[in-house]
C-alpha cells in the first residue's frame, strides 16, 4: 500500500535502517498535533523532610488539536500519546524503537507503529 506520510510531531522525523543510514526524513510540523489534557491543583504531599510537594489531579485528553480529518492515501505521524488518545484512527502512526546517540538524545527510530485494535 502506498501512502503519503505527513509528520505532525514537533520534531523532525528520521527513520533509520539497522546500519544507521536514513531511510526516511520528514520535517517537523508547525503547528504539531497535540492532545488536550485537563488538570487541577490537588492537595500537596509532604515528604520525609516535611517539604510540601505540589500535586495535580490529571485527566488525559481525548481531544486533539491540529489533526487533519482522515484523508484517503495519507497517514499522519504523531506522538505516541496522540495516537493512544485516538485508537480508532487507523491513519495515525508514531515513532517506534527509538535510536539514541551516545548522549542519550533520540536521533531517529527504526519503525513506525500503529495502535493495535487487538492484543498482539
Amino acid at each position: 500500500m502506498t501512502l503519503t506520510l505527513v509528520n505532525l510531531t514537533p520534531h523532525a522525523l528520521r527513520v533509520v535502517t539497522d546500519d544507521g543510514s536514513a531511510l526516511l526524513e520528514l520535517p517537523a510540523a508547525d503547528p504539531p498535533a497535540r492532545v488536550v489534557d485537563s488538570w487541577r491543583e490537588a492537595d500537596p504531599l509532604t515528604d520525609a523532610a516535611s517539604r510540601p510537594v505540589p500535586t495535580v489531579a490529571f485527566t488525559p485528553g481525548a481531544t486533539v488539536t491540529d489533526l487533519p480529518d482522515l484523508t484517503p492515501g495519507v497517514a499522519y505521524v504523531v506522538s505516541r500519546v496522540t495516537a493512544l488518545a485516538l485508537p480508532d484512527r487507523t491513519d495515525l502512526l508514531f515513532p517506534f524503537d527509538e535510536v539514541r546517540d551516545t548522549t542519550g538524545r533520540v536521533v531517529g527510530c527504526r519503525a513506525l507503529a500503529r495502535v493495535a485494535d487487538e492484543e498482539v
